[in-house]
């Protein structure tokens, strides 16, 4: 299996959406990091990645998610992904960009609409 690619800009906005929802109570953190990981993986597959059952699995995407929260409130940047920072720069000090390329990302991971 090859190695599993870098967290994207829009896996990175769907993270930080994921902490913040989360912070809020929107969604429980076990909920969340299921529901990512779905998304993510149905992103992946749609793109052609092949994965395996580790790719953005629950346990990596609950890794990824303390590391975004320590980002986000400025603990432990020193060991944070460079994607992270920006990402938190972005939603800091570009909040138009940041709720565009969000938007782009949740419409990347949407179940495709069907009518029945």
């Amino acid at each position: 299996m090859p190695k599993e690619p870098t967290w994207d800009i829009h896996e990175s906005v769907l993270l930080l959406d994921t902490y913040f929802r989360v912070e809020r109570g929107d969604i429980s953190r076990k909920a969340a990091i299921k529901e990512l990981s779905e998304k993510l993986r149905r992103k992946a597959k749609r793109n052609g990645y092949l994965f395996d059952k580790t790719y953005r699995n629950e346990n990596g995407i609950s890794r990824q998610l303390l590391c975004m929260e320590d980002v986000i409130t400025e603990r432990g940047r020193l060991h944070a992904s460079k994607k992270f920072i920006e990402i938190a720069r972005l939603y800091r000090e570009e909040p138009e960009k940041y709720a565009r390329t969000l938007w782009k990302a949740k419409r990347m991971v949407a179940k495709p609409f069907s009518v029945e």
